[in-house]
């Protein structure tokens, strides 16, 4: 009896095992099959959904990009060639992400509530969110983009981005002139007092050869040290000045260049093509929905 009962109890469980995987085998069956049997539903939810979306890219509001080139300026000492950039790209790009250079932009386009968030124009919102720097690699050049609602917008904005971002360039040689006035002048004390001791050593020096030769023997020498190393000092110190010097040449600057705007003849959002996908797709998902509803009402209707 024991075995007979072990017997059917390993008989029904295989066999419950085995609905199992039928059932797991059968439900992408169906599935497939609830496709092939409502594929006419399927197809009409699909061919309205597209329809949807070819209409609401219509109504949907055209958005032009333009493009700006930035090549950063640079200071030099002496030729092109030996020169340094005003500020590096990279932080020229952080510079016209910031807040406070943005805000001036919008400012010089003539709108002055800056700051106001969800109140400020759509025009600005979109400026704001779609202004990218971006360097081009192993150069000085930064490229701008920036989308708009119309091309005539796009200019107005190119406009005053060229004029902020000249204005924050400009004042940077004006610091750096001031700090190489002050070194310079730094530098003309410690060549007046370099001079001065350099004379005064040559003096000494001179009433040192005066005196007998065997006592002027130790102060000869050590003399003759000091004069040569004051007369190093002030050479040296004559060079760095030939160097602020032309540092300060207004000549030497090589002033940043912002390119002619360019914008796209046609706007680049928004695209038919994917309007279009999504309607179809958000269609065909609606039609799936609505078959697997109607073949359990109609389930539940015939129990």
């Amino acid at each position: 009896m024991q075995d007979e009962n072990y017997s059917r109890n390993v008989t029904t469980g295989n066999g419950a095992a085995a609905s199992a995987g039928k059932s797991e085998e059968i439900f992408p069956m169906e599935f497939i099959g609830n496709l092939f049997r409502n594929w006419k539903i399927l197809a009409v939810a699909a061919v309205l959904g597209g329809a949807c979306g070819v209409g609401a890219y219509f109504f949907a509001t055209p958005k032009w990009q333009a493009s700006l080139l930035v090549q950063v300026g640079k200071v030099s000492a002496g030729t092109e060639r030996d020169s340094t950039l005003i500020e590096g790209v990279g932080q020229t790009g952080y510079r016209v992400r910031s807040k406070e250079f943005v805000d001036s932009v919008i400012r010089s386009t003539g709108y002055t509530e800056v700051g106001a968030g969800e109140a400020e124009p759509p025009e600005v919102r979109l400026f704001r969110s779609s202004l990218k720097p971006a360097d081009v690699p192993g150069t000085d050049f930064l490229k701008i983009d920036f989308l708009g609602y119309s091309p005539e917008q796009l200019k107005k904005y190119a406009a005053a981005f060229t004029q902020e971002l000249l204005a924050a360039h400009n004042n940077v040689p004006g610091a750096l002139k001031a700090d190489l006035t002050a070194a310079l002048e730094k530098n003309k004390s410690e060549l007046a007092v370099a001079e001065s001791s350099y004379e005064r050593l040559t003096k000494e020096y001179a009433k040192v050869l005066q005196q007998p030769q065997d006592a002027q023997l130790l102060s000869a020498s050590v003399l003759t040290a000091q004069v040569q190393n004051n007369a190093a000092l002030i050479e040296s110190l004559r060079k760095v000045q030939r160097d602020l010097d032309r540092r300060l040449f207004p000549t030497n600057l090589y002033p940043t260049v912002v390119s002619a705007v360019d914008i796209t003849d046609r706007p680049v959002s928004p695209k038919l093509k994917f309007f279009l996908a999504g309607g179809l797709v958000i269609g065909f998902i609606c039609g799936f929905i609505f078959s697997v509803f109607r073949r359990t009402t109609r389930l539940d209707r015939m129990r």
